[in-house]
């Protein structure tokens, strides 16, 4: 499980560097930058940061917060009434067209809206299906501390492979050099294929609490628990609610 807790990329950069003495190799920037695709590999969104960013929506699309990385929520910053996605194309010609003049003055929602609102992600903007107003955008990034340095879970095996995959991406550019053999940039890449998996299964794992709000979850899902005493053979019955 994940334990809440953090440590700077710096921290991550000495540990590096006292166990490799890559001092003539190693760049911060490069070294985030590594860091973030190494946390994108190993695949645990819960480590992930969720913010809430206000933006404008200026003739029928709004741009998206600088370091987004997955939107979660969208919804009205007036009304609070969620927006729903849609792959809808018409949606992204909106902007273009010439509004009614009846409609030049409409916000982007009323207090009691009549009908529900879309919006469709494209190359860095939000498409929606209205014109003007306020969004509110819940949605991930990566933490970073006050001075805007990237911040790594503090789990052990979740560090060291940040650490393990930072040093693969210097090893297999030192080999390429012909500075270092193939067989030592191979190693790090297999110590890197190690710790990858075992990094996600620490941090994936639920505690006790998590697993119990996972079994209701599932409960509220699926209300037959004894499925599996009649072989499921009511699997694809439809379930009949009633109220």
């Amino acid at each position: 499980m994940f334990n809440g807790k953090y440590k700077s990329i710096n921290t991550v950069i000495e540990n590096i560097l006292r166990d490799t003495d890559y001092y003539n190799d190693m760049n911060q920037g490069d070294a985030t930058e590594w860091a973030i695709r190494a946390m994108e590999l190993i695949g645990a969104p819960m480590v992930h940061e969720e913010k809430i960013s206000t933006v404008p929506v200026v003739n029928y699309r709004a741009e998206l917060p600088v370091g987004l990385r997955d939107i979660v929520a969208v919804r009205d910053n007036k009304s609070h009434q969620t927006l729903v996605a849609t792959n809808d194309e018409f949606i992204l010609n909106y902007h273009d067209t010439v509004a009614d003049p009846k409609e030049e003055d409409q916000l982007l929602m009323e207090d009691k809206p009549v009908r529900m609102f879309a919006y469709r992600a494209v190359n860095g903007y939000l498409f929606l299906n209205a014109k003007e107003g306020n969004i509110d955008i819940k949605h991930t990034v990566f933490p970073t501390d006050d001075s805007g340095c990237l911040l790594i879970p503090d789990v052990d095996r979740y560090m060291m492979a940040v650490e393990a995959y930072i040093i693969h991406k210097i090893d297999s550019k030192l080999a390429r050099r012909g500075v270092i053999s193939r067989s030592i940039a191979e190693e790090s890449k297999q110590e890197w294929l190690w710790y990858v998996s075992s990094a996600h299964s620490k941090i994936a794992t639920p505690n006790y609490d998590e697993a119990e709000s996972m079994k209701n979850q599932i409960n509220k899902i699926r209300s037959d628990s004894n499925a599996h005493d009649y072989g499921f053979e009511h699997l694809n019955t439809p379930t009949v609610k009633k109220f």
